[in-house]
């Protein structure tokens, strides 16, 4: 199982093998405006989703874009009903309107599967449309990995 340690060897590995103009490599978030918003929700937030916003709070590689705590703030007020009833964080998201989620209902030792909600479906933003991880560590090795992050296709093809 992925462990946050290397999920931030992933973030990084991309940030320097693959990073283009538009990357960014975000710093420490600030833990404890973190937990003070997330007493206020009612939220407990996962121990590795904290782990990983205390190296790096947001990153954008290409078209992986693991999002910056107060980026999801404004994402989870936008859809708040039904995330805050579900307890639905918002992780990553793809820019054509769908997100990577943390169920918080769902921790078990300090960390949770991560889900796929599509806007498209029936459900849109009340339901997964897939479990895409059995946990944070494991989804941002994956995402960080995969095609999100290689280089954007310009259209041109080589003709040599």
């Amino acid at each position: 199982m992925a462990t946050v340690e290397d999920a931030i060897l992933a973030i990084r590995s991309a940030v320097q093998d693959l990073g283009g103009p538009e990357t960014k490599l975000g710093g420490r978030a600030p833990l404890d405006q973190v937990r003070w918003i997330g007493k206020l929700l009612g939220f407990e937030w996962p121990r590795v989703y904290l782990d990983l916003i205390a190296k790096h709070n947001g990153v954008v590689v290409n078209y992986a874009h693991l999002l910056e705590f107060f980026d999801a703030f404004r994402l989870f007020v936008v859809h708040r009903d039904p995330w805050h009833a579900l307890q639905f964080w918002p992780a990553a998201e793809d820019g054509c309107g769908d997100y990577w989620v943390l169920p918080l209902r769902e921790q078990k030792e300090g960390d949770c599967p991560v889900y796929f909600l599509d806007h498209e479906t029936d459900a849109g933003m009340a339901a997964p449309t897939e479990i895409v991880a059995q946990s944070l560590p494991a989804f941002v090795v994956d995402y960080m990995t995969g095609s999100w992050v290689q280089e954007p296709d310009d259209g041109d093809e080589d003709d040599s």
